[in-house]
């Protein structure tokens, strides 16, 4: 019984080194040098600036009609 757990475990650690042998040799092949020199920027501290000029109307994603079943004169003291 041991013997076949130690023959499966040795397969399947032949067969995830296979694999990663294959992933790491086969990268070459889909990314070029120049690919990976421009996939980062260097990261720098300071201040974010985020500047949207664009002329549009918003709406809510989930939106929700209230009706006051109250009735006469009502006044909505505050919505959360």
């Amino acid at each position: 019984m041991k013997k076949k757990r130690k023959g499966r475990f040795l397969w399947g650690l032949l067969a995830l080194l296979g694999l990663g042998a294959a992933g790491y040799l086969g990268k070459g092949l889909f990314v070029s040098d120049a690919q990976e020199e421009t996939l980062g920027q260097k990261v720098q501290r300071g201040p974010l600036r985020i500047a949207v000029v664009e002329r549009g109307n918003l709406k809510a994603a989930k939106s929700i009609d209230l009706v006051s079943e109250v009735e006469g004169r009502t006044t909505i003291l505050s919505l959360i």
